[in-house]
Order: C-alpha cells, then sequence, then structure tokens
C-alpha cells in the first residue's frame, strides 16, 4: 500500500504543479488567481481532514472571489466541513449562503432539504 499512496502523492504534487503554471499564465486579474490559490490551499487541506486551516483559506478566498459560481462551491464546502464538525445549524446556514449565490446547485438543496427534514424529525 505505501507504493500506492507515494503514487497519489506524486500526482497530487505534479497537479498542483501543473494548475499553478496555468494560474499564473492565465489572463484573469491577479485578485482572482489568488482567490483560486485560496480556494485550492483549502481544498487540499479539507481532503487531509485538516478542516480548520480548510476554513481559513476558504474565507480567504471568498474576501476576493467575486464569481457566484465559485463562491457557491466555496460556501458547500465549508458546509460540509460544519456539519462534519457537529454543528448542523451553522452547516444549514452556509448551504443557504450557498444557495444565494448559486441556486442551481443540487448538492446544497439536497442536503439543506434532508437536514430540514431530519431535524423537524427530532424537533418533533
Amino acid at each position: 500500500m505505501p507504493n500506492n499512496q507515494n503514487k497519489d502523492n506524486f500526482i497530487d504534487k505534479a497537479f498542483t504543479v501543473i494548475a499553478e503554471s496555468i494560474v499564473k499564465i492565465m489572463p484573469i486579474a491577479e485578485k482572482e488567481k489568488k482567490a483560486y490559490i485560496y480556494y485550492r490551499d483549502g481544498l487540499a487541506a479539507q481532503n487531509n481532514g485538516d478542516y480548520s486551516e480548510a476554513l481559513e483559506y476558504y474565507k480567504e478566498s471568498l474576501l476576493l472571489e467575486e464569481n457566484k459560481i465559485d463562491r457557491g462551491e466555496t460556501l458547500k464546502n465549508m458546509a460540509i466541513i460544519y456539519m462534519s464538525n457537529g454543528d448542523e445549524d451553522l452547516s444549514i446556514e452556509t448551504y443557504q449562503k450557498a444557495l444565494v449565490e448559486n441556486p442551481k446547485q443540487p448538492s446544497c438543496l439536497r442536503k439543506t432539504e434532508t437536514k430540514w427534514i431530519s431535524l423537524k424529525d427530532i424537533r418533533k
């Protein structure tokens, strides 16, 4: 198994280097590039289980990001972390913010609906 893990780490690192190179040459504003880098770092931290670091990166990304679809995706990832941490109310609130940014985000609709139904049943 360690061999597969080394291979996965190599692929992750190679992808990161390639993605950084592409971002550097893309004809987009520096602010958008920084927002993407914060988002990408947040996603990496989230995938590694470092949720507090991921949230910090996501918050920085939101300060810079103007694209509503990208903001919705960032908020969705934050909601997933809040749910994983057991903060259902903050998770639902964050899913709702994601839906304001991108109303057509089906995963947020499903998660919010599922949580409301389960919370309604619990509170009966």
